[in-house]
């Protein structure tokens, strides 16, 4: 039983470590063209009406929290992070640009276990 215990704990940890570079990698591939400016990012952001601030910050967010992802103790605040990016990026399409919702459901119902399971309440799940 102890060897079971073992196997599932290790799977259960290489799991997590999969699940958080695949969201890093998702929101640093995205926080890159918004931090270089590219046209589109800049277009994008000119149609949501806030200003190119908000194209910088949300880049900035976005690399920060995939950092953060990365780091084992602050990896629940950086899934947070990301998880209140992909928040206004669903908001953005739904009020504004009235364009692809479903990547930011997909992204959010990754994200949201992550940020669950590297939480550090009293009740995280220890793995």
């Amino acid at each position: 039983m102890k060897d079971w215990h073992h196997t599932a704990r290790m799977y259960g940890k290489v799991a997590i470590w999969l699940l958080r570079l695949m969201i890093a990698g998702i929101f640093i591939v995205s926080a890159l063209p918004k931090l270089l400016g590219q046209e589109v990012m800049i277009d994008i952001f000119a149609a949501i009406g806030l200003g190119q601030w908000l194209r910088v910050v949300t880049g900035l967010v976005e690399g920060l929290g995939s950092v953060l992802i990365l780091i084992p103790a602050a990896s629940g605040m950086g899934a947070i992070l990301v998880l209140l990016v992909d928040a206004g990026a669903f908001i953005a399409q739904v009020g504004v640009l009235h364009g692809d919702i479903v990547h930011t459901i997909i992204i959010a119902l990754l994200i949201g276990p992550l940020a669950y399971l590297q939480s550090s309440g009293p009740h995280a799940p220890q793995i």
